[in-house]
This record gives C-alpha cells, structure tokens and sequence, in this order.
C-alpha cells in the first residue's frame, strides 16, 4: 500500500494524476497479485494498469514449492493478501 501511496505522490507532483493515462506496474511475479488489486484500488479509474512481473529465482510459477525460500515466501504472500483483504485495505478477490 505504501508503495503505491508514494508513487501516486510522485505521480501528482511530476504529471498530475488526471494527465496520466497508464502505468507500469512492476514487481516480482508472487507479488503481483496484491500489487495489482492494490493499485487498482488506490489509483483513480481512468488510468490503466500494466502488470510487468519481474522474474526472481526462487518464486517462479514453475519452481516456488521446491525451495524453502519459495515456500515461505509463497505462504507469506498468501496471509498477506488474507490480512489485506480482512482489514478492508483491498477488495475480495478470486486467488
């Protein structure tokens, strides 16, 4: 949430929201679920969203349960998203 409060921020001061039309939202690919239901919960409807998942070595679609490192960053993710959604920050939505 903080990070897109930010940079809805720097958004405003260098462009106004209202010019804006598209961003690019990037993070690592087990994040960007959140991150999504995030910005598009915060940022004004008018400006489209463009999810660009990074790739990281131990959380990708095809290796994350088969490291440690995976597994506890796959779970974290899930409360996460749980925690965000019991505490009304963002919308329910379909995992």
């Amino acid at each position: 949430v903080e990070n897109i409060l930010f940079a809805m921020i720097e958004l405003q001061r260098s462009f106004w929201l209202n010019n804006i039309q598209t961003v690019l939202l990037v993070t690592t690919a087990y994040h960007m679920r959140r991150s999504l239901a995030i910005a598009r919960y915060l940022l004004p409807a008018h400006i489209a969203i463009i999810p660009c998942p990074a790739n990281d070595t131990h959380t990708r679609q095809d290796n994350w349960s088969t490291t440690p490192i995976g597994i506890e960053r796959a779970k974290k993710e899930a409360l996460n998203v749980i925690n965000y959604i019991r505490n009304g920050v963002i919308p329910d939505f379909e995992i």
